[in-house]
């Protein structure tokens, strides 16, 4: 099946709306994501080794917030030392979707930050996320069509 760049345009326009719709039924906060296997409510979507930030989830807090890097290293969560035992629980928290959560990372250039991030609904972040993977397969796949189009126009 072949799609038109038009039909492209038009799924991401339709994602995009989706997308907007969801983040205003939801609070713009940040919980812990764990190992999926937590029973906590809320998460910040932050994936960790230890205290290093591997990645973000896309759709989350974390992610969204667009201060917090691969290979930042949490020192501190709401002023309690962070240490790779303890970590988790700390962003956990309170596990109320929308309060907040203070981090203080450490940045590879050695320079530090203190940030605020929400709570957020677990199942609410997955869908985000589920919304990004979409949009961003559909960013390749209109991508893809544009350069086959303009391969099949001759000067």
């Amino acid at each position: 099946m072949s799609y038109s760049v038009h039909d492209a345009r038009d799924v991401v326009k339709n994602l995009r709306a989706c997308l907007s719709a969801l983040s205003l039924k939801t609070p713009t906060s940040a919980s812990y994501e764990g190992s999926g296997t937590s029973s906590s409510v809320c998460t910040i979507g932050l994936m960790l080794n230890g205290c290093v930030i591997d990645n973000m989830m896309p759709g989350s807090s974390s992610f969204l917030i667009g201060k917090i890097r691969p290979g930042d290293v949490i020192e501190s969560v709401d002023g309690k030392e962070a240490k790779p035992e303890n970590v988790v629980e700390l962003i956990r928290g309170s596990d109320v979707p929308g309060s907040k959560v203070e981090l203080k990372l450490r940045s590879s250039d050695r320079s530090f930050k203190e940030l605020h991030v929400p709570r957020e609904v677990r199942a609410n972040v997955l869908q985000q996320r589920n919304l990004f993977m979409t949009l961003d397969e559909m960013r390749g796949l209109a991508s893809s069509q544009i350069l086959e189009q303009r391969g099949k126009k001759k000067p």
